[in-house]
């Protein structure tokens, strides 16, 4: 097992959040805090078997608390000011604005599956102390890219012009930051392929389980009439 496929949903949780709100589909606060809870708690049983990865987990743990965090209290969401703030339960801090480029800063080219998590995190809502300094952010992202093991090829794609909010500036070599977006737009792709694939097995089981469980219903029912029936005979 590696350090993505512990952090998998906790990403997908993140990804979906912003969908969720716009569907109007969010359970309460408390709720959703329980969500994200159990998650945690999730990842923590999976790794306490595996020192190794253990280790590497407990570096990225904080920064995937600060990304829910942030993607829940700066949105539009009613009730996100309500959200009983993460990194305060488990750390008893309030620093993560600036803490978490700290710690991508003390990144080495070893720690490939550390600037992979980061990577998702930046790319996924966080934004911290760069909240409103695009271009030091968007730098920050791009150098994280840069450093992943295994980047897309360039290949002749045309986006459509929703996908961005693009800003008047001055021209530009385009072709990094073009790679980057499209790595983005293929992971979030992806997502909504899991996204997907989750419906399709929930309703599934769910159909399945309702199936069985009107066939018991019928087989109650029949009991009950034979039961019935050999009381009139009597």
């Amino acid at each position: 097992m590696e350090l993505r496929d512990v952090t998998r949903d906790l990403f997908l949780f993140a990804a979906t959040f912003r969908e969720r709100l716009n569907q109007g589909s969010l359970p309460p606060v408390q709720t959703l805090y329980h969500e994200a809870k159990v998650l945690f708690d999730r990842m923590d049983q999976v790794v306490v078997s595996n020192p190794a990865l253990s280790a590497r987990y407990g570096k990225i743990k904080y920064g995937l608390v600060a990304l829910i965090d942030e993607i829940i209290v700066s949105s539009t969401w009613s009730e996100g000011p309500n959200w009983p703030v993460l990194e305060l339960e488990f750390y008893a801090t309030n620093i993560a604005g600036n803490h978490c480029y700290e710690l991508i800063k003390s990144l080495t080219p070893a720690d490939v599956d550390l600037i992979e998590a980061w990577f998702y995190i930046l790319a996924l809502g966080f934004r911290g102390e760069l909240a409103f300094e695009e271009a030091r952010w968007e730098e920050t992202l791009l150098r994280l890219y840069r450093q992943l093991p295994q980047r897309i090829d360039q290949n002749d794609i045309k986006l459509s012009p929703e996908a961005y909010h693009v800003v008047a500036r001055k021209a530009r070599r385009l072709d990094p930051l073009f790679s980057l977006w499209r790595s983005v737009i293929l992971f979030f792709a992806f997502l909504v392929m899991l996204i997907v694939f989750y419906q399709v097995v929930w309703v599934s089981m769910v159909d399945d389980v309702k199936e069985k469980s009107d066939e018991v219903m019928l087989q109650i029912r029949d009991k009950k009439l034979l039961e019935e029936l050999k009381e009139i005979k009597q």
